[in-house]
């Protein structure tokens, strides 16, 4: 079963078929962001947390893809400063992927979640959702799930029930087994096929969720999350590991 599938069983549970249905098909639809690459000859991989406002401002699905705004800028001009023959066009390393640039046949770029942890990127339709309690449990589990990936989650306060804690606990635990096997899967697949692979996770929900999938890659290393110009400040020894994986890219 796909992630927006379990996610609207989870948040929908006794809701009918059809209302599920049209929560999930709304959620794969309007924000679904796909993995970026092809995967051909893959050296690298880009493990970074969901999908942002810029990553879903696109209507069409196969539209979307990671790394699309200001984050993706900087990592293009990261690389683009340290691996001495590249010169990448002035786009984010996203599009860039997602068009298939030479530079970068050998680059993936994979959100833990295909489905935006952020509540604002879900904007457009949050009005519409204001009276849905279960699009809105998820839009709070989700921020929940983001903010403290690591947590032993006790849940939400809920004063019209008089629970201090407690209130949404077991769907933030469910949501967040939904993903990890999400995430297993598609990191199982590209295991078999490039074992040899160098998996960057950047930032600490890409390393909690690593582990947590449990799917385990020889040659892994850990960097900031590129946002906010965070790759400024990456260790020199991780660096050259990322340049030497990517420094025979034609």
């Amino acid at each position: 079963m796909s992630l927006h599938q379990r996610i609207s069983e989870i948040f929908m549970p006794l809701a009918p078929e059809a209302e599920r249905m049209a929560f999930s098909n709304r959620l794969e639809q309007r924000f679904l962001v796909r993995d970026g690459g092809l995967g051909h000859d893959l050296r690298v991989i880009l493990l970074v947390e969901s999908p942002h406002k810029d990553e879903v401002s696109q209507s069409d699905v196969n539209g979307r893809f990671p790394l699309a705004g200001s984050t993706g800028q900087h990592v293009r001009e990261r690389l683009n400063s340290w691996i001495s023959h590249w010169t990448l066009p002035a786009r984010s390393i996203g599009q860039l992927v997602h068009e298939g640039c030479n530079a970068v046949q050998q680059l993936r770029i994979m959100n833990v979640s295909r489905l935006p942890l952020q509540s604002s990127a879900y904007a457009s339709v949050q009005r519409n959702w204001r009276h849905m309690q279960g699009q809105k449990n998820c839009l709070r589990c989700m921020e929940r799930i983001r903010s403290a990936p690591c947590a032993n989650y006790r849940g939400f306060p809920n004063p019209s029930r008089g629970l201090r804690s407690g209130y949404l606990k077991e769907e933030i635990h469910q949501l967040r087994l939904a993903i990890a096997e999400d995430l297993r899967g598609r990191l199982d697949h590209i295991r078999r096929e490039n074992p040899s692979t160098l998996l960057i996770c950047c930032g600490r929900v890409a390393q909690a969720f690593y582990l947590r999938a449990g799917v385990v890659f020889e040659n892994t290393c850990c960097f900031p999350h590129p946002s906010y110009g965070g790759w400024r400040s990456v260790d020199a020894a991780k660096k050259q590991k990322l340049i030497d994986a990517l420094s025979t890219s034609s």
